[in-house]
């Protein structure tokens, strides 16, 4: 059984069906098995049969139901590669004086051609040596034509490297900065309250550079450096004149300081063009500094005593030294309710007193200072006092219980709670180590390791 495959062309990219007729037939003869189209040679197409016949076929080829192209095909009962054709022509025979209503001139049929294929009644001139054999088509002579002016046209044409091909100018009509462009201020100013708007701008335009809507509104999205995503403050899109789009995007008080990039896209008779533009949001001044402004400033100074004149300072220079604080202090002490009726002071140049949210003067004592702290403030009130401070610590307070071995040098606090948890708490005991546990009988406090030599039993410090 042999396998014809037949070579057609039909248009480029299709999913193609082959039926083969029989020439002025109407009925199918056979459906090829396979059509598929060449790699390189884009639009022929292989159609593959098997035995229809040794004859001359009709090639119809099918994309769906709908038929793209007719051929001939002239096939036998062979494995080959046949190729399809439109009409076949036998011969031409005599001189032809039309071909399906088709009226040549009238000294057409004398044309011929020879045994060896040769096209007579022909003259081919080698060399050409005056305009007269040279000729336009209007029978003039071709110098009057083209002359130097005109070849220098040519000339000029190739300056500087080869002539744009259509493709070029194409290209450039393309452009994405020819068709869209994208504009806002440099610079937006973050106000000092509430928030401003600012305006975003795009124009489209056609191949030949003339302003024409977008197929659709363009869509444009904001991008900040730092934030991410701030598409949320821009406008709806206006459309105010063709190829004229407008939005409006919104910067807060709070807005972070940040590039802003803006991405736009745009479709134009069904071509998509894209392009980004930068802002920066700034905090500038709110109000600018004028020489009037600083005239003010000016005069302020100009009010203020020299160090000179400060009263009670000691230096010769006018500057306080910490001396001069305590010298302005009244004689017959603060009022009642201020710092207290006494004011500690240390013996040595510390003389800090700060006055606590409680109303009280903490300062760094020392000692107390003769005549300061007399007899009569240590009254039976002032111990009475004292010793309800000291049984509410050791009879109120609660100290939690230790969770590490308290060092060497700790608070008598630590130390006393730690003979507490000895005595009070679980302990484990084992030839080589004794364990100390917290109240939950789980959790080790510390270890302390123990053994015995000789009779002597030895217990090490617990860590």
């Amino acid at each position: 059984m042999a396998t014809q495959t037949v070579e057609f062309r039909a248009a480029p990219g299709l999913t193609l069906t082959a039926k083969l007729f029989t020439a002025g037939s109407d009925t199918v003869v056979q459906t090829a098995s396979a059509v598929t189209e060449a790699t390189n040679r884009k639009g022929t197409y292989a159609a593959t049969f098997t035995d229809p016949g040794a004859a001359e076929f009709e090639l119809i080829a099918f994309s769906g139901t709908t038929p793209v192209c007719r051929w001939l095909c002239t096939l036998t009962l062979t494995t080959a590669t046949f190729q399809a054709y439109e009409v076949r022509v036998s011969s031409v025979v005599n001189s032809v004086g039309s071909i399906n209503g088709i009226t040549f001139p009238a000294n057409f049929g004398t044309l011929g051609i020879n045994s060896s294929g040769h096209l007579l009644r022909t003259v081919l001139v080698d060399t050409t040596t005056t305009n007269s054999d040279m000729r336009g088509t209007d029978g003039a002579a071709l110098a009057s034509h083209y002359t130097a002016g005109r070849a220098q046209y040519l000339d000029n044409l190739n300056v500087g490297g080869a002539v744009a091909s259509q493709a070029d100018i194409a290209a450039l009509n393309q452009s994405a900065s020819r068709r869209v462009t994208l504009a806002t201020v440099v610079q937006y100013e973050r106000p000092e309250t509430g928030s401003t708007g600012y305006t975003v701008e795009a124009r489209t335009y056609d191949g030949d550079g003339n302003a024409v809507n977008a197929d659709s509104t363009p869509t444009l999205t904001a991008t900040g450096s730092v934030t991410g995503s701030l598409s949320g403050n821009l406008g709806s899109a206006t459309n105010p004149a063709t190829g004229v789009y407008r939005w409006t995007y919104t910067v807060a008080n709070t807005a972070t300081v940040e590039q802003v990039r803006y991405d736009l896209s745009a479709t134009i008779s069904a071509v998509t063009f894209t392009q980004s533009a930068f802002t920066q949001v700034t905090d500038l001044v709110s109000a600018t500094w004028t020489s009037t402004d600083a005239s003010r400033l000016l005069a302020v100074y100009n009010k203020l005593p020299s160090r000179s004149y400060l009263t009670g300072a000691t230096a010769a220079t006018g500057e306080l030294v910490p001396g001069d604080i305590l010298n302005q202090l009244p004689s017959a002490g603060w009022t009642n309710g201020s710092f207290g009726d006494r004011l500690l002071v240390g013996a040595n140049s510390n003389r800090t007193v700060q006055v606590t949210g409680a109303g009280h003067a903490a300062a760094d004592v020392h000692e107390f200072q003769p005549g300061v702290l007399t007899a009569a403030d240590t009254d039976a009130t002032f111990r009475a006092m004292i010793n309800t401070e000291v049984l509410d610590v050791l009879a109120t307070d609660l100290f939690t219980e230790l969770s590490t071995i308290p060092a060497a040098s700790s608070s008598l606090k630590d130390k006393i709670t730690f003979l507490f948890m000895l005595a009070r708490n679980k302990m484990t005991s084992s030839s080589t180590t004794a364990t100390l546990f917290r109240d939950d009988g789980t959790t080790t406090v510390g270890t302390s390791p123990q053994s015995e030599l000789a009779g002597v039993f030895t217990r090490g410090e617990f860590s």
